[in-house]
């Protein structure tokens, strides 16, 4: 059995939380754009890394990784250039 360290799912529980919590501000005030990105950023960022640990310790099977943590950091970092730029 893989060993992992497990220490940063706090760190993933608190990125997905905050990305939803910025994607509710964005419905409060649809002026500021930067919203938009930033709270998809922060929420695929937490769900694609937390995805990772689950199929290295067998608990996902690896598919799950390759098919939906890679694209979802994918999607993040183009959302993280949205937000940039």
């Amino acid at each position: 059995m893989v060993q992992f360290d497990d220490s940063l799912w706090p760190v993933n529980l608190a990125l997905i939380v905050g990305g939803c919590g910025v994607i509710l501000l964005f419905c409060l005030r649809r002026r500021a754009r930067e919203y938009l990105w930033l709270g998809p950023f922060l929420a695929l960022s937490g769900l694609s890394s937390s995805i990772y640990p689950l199929a290295i310790t067998g608990v996902a099977p690896l598919w799950v990784n390759n098919c939906m943590g890679d694209p979802l950091g994918y999607a993040a970092i183009l959302a993280q250039i949205e937000f940039t730029y």
